[in-house]
């Protein structure tokens, strides 16, 4: 549930059109175990390959052709070739030939290779790429097989090529030691402004590690670390680097086990902090204690515009302190708390606070 005002009164006055928010039963939560703080990790992104050198697929013929097209393209320095991206399978040989043809490339400024199955060799050939190339100003990787070695090399690149501005790695087998280099980028990298990690598993000790370097850059305005196994002394590290950060606008750590002890540092991140804009702790494990501590920081915390929290184990008690504090929080303009088990308690909380807060459009 997005809790938008106009909306949610108006259905709130027509029981008939009312979405009414599921009550928590017993057995509704029976089948959760206690140590994951009811996070739920979903499938759908896993890598294609679980090796960072894995196996890259075959091409069929209308995919060699249509590489062959591209490559052609882009070696000409076609003035329509802006973003380059490909349908279908590429080999190693065509990573090759993409990387060896943007040397020379001005003019493209994006380029998606997700799902291409890009492993190690194929990261090494783009990271080499990037210190002839100055046209790349976003690069998504995503859902490859890049691994550590992969990423570090980019890193090295990205130390001493700063003209990159996007760069999305998910759902890349990067663990810690790939955190490592991450960190390091960071502290010396100041041109780029958005970071995706999700569905690395960096754990906590890489997300302290790159929460150090949050302390000395101040250009980062994204970072999606969802589903990359951060609990609560992730939380806590994130919560000492945005305490003198003041460019992370969005923070992603949807799908982490946080949990309520999580959820507190984060909330005293909020009580300092006045950049972050957006915070998305959706499937965290916060539960009411976790919603609670969160509703306390939005009674001091003037920056935060939108806040999610669906998926949480949410009940009517932990509504009711965040509709308390939208009594006086004038500044968050949206709160999602989709699939949460606020029953008509929670749910009477929800529209008595929408009709005292002017800011929730």
């Amino acid at each position: 549930m997005v809790i938008h005002k106009r909306k949610f009164l108006k259905s709130f006055d027509m029981p008939h059109r009312f979405w009414r928010p599921r009550c928590s039963q017993p057995h509704e939560e029976a089948h959760v175990p206690q140590e994951e703080a009811h996070v739920h990790h979903r499938t759908e992104d896993a890598p294609q390959g679980s090796s960072s050198r894995g196996t890259l697929p075959t091409m069929r013929p209308e995919e060699k052709y249509a590489l062959g097209e591209l490559i052609a393209r882009i070696e000409s320095n076609d003035r329509t070739l802006k973003k380059i991206e490909l349908d279908g399978n590429v080999d190693e040989d065509g990573i090759v030939k993409i990387a060896k043809g943007l040397h020379k490339n001005n003019v493209a400024s994006t380029l998606d290779l997700r799902r291409k199955s890009i492993n190690e060799n194929g990261a090494k050939e783009l990271a080499t790429m990037l210190l002839h190339n100055d046209s790349l100003s976003s690069i998504c990787l995503a859902k490859n097989s890049i691994g550590d070695k992969g990423v570090g090399a980019l890193m090295q690149s990205l130390r001493r090529r700063w003209a990159v501005y996007e760069l999305i790695l998910g759902v890349n087998s990067i663990t810690v030691d790939g955190a490592k280099d991450i960190a390091v980028a960071l502290g010396e990298n100041f041109s780029l402004l958005s970071l995706h990690l999700h569905g690395n598993n960096i754990g906590d000790i890489g997300a302290g590690l790159i929460s150090d370097s949050l302390k000395r850059n101040n250009t980062l305005s994204l970072m999606s670390l969802g589903r990359c196994g951060i609990g609560k002394l992730g939380a806590l590290a994130l919560d000492h680097a945005l305490r003198s950060n003041t460019s992370l606008v969005v923070l992603q750590l949807w799908d982490n086990p946080i949990g309520a002890q999580g959820a507190d540092f984060l909330a005293d991140t909020l009580c300092h902090n006045t950049t972050l804009s957006t915070l998305n702790l959706r499937n965290t494990g916060l539960g009411d204690e976790g919603a609670e501590a969160l509703a306390s920081a939005l009674w001091c915390n003037r920056g935060l515009c939108e806040l999610q929290l669906d998926d949480n184990q949410i009940s009517a008690k932990g509504a009711k302190a965040l509709m308390g504090a939208m009594h006086k929080n004038k500044y968050l303009k949206e709160l999602s708390l989709s699939n949460n088990h606020l029953c008509d308690e929670g749910a009477v909380s929800v529209a008595d606070a929408l009709k005292v807060n002017s800011s929730l459009c």
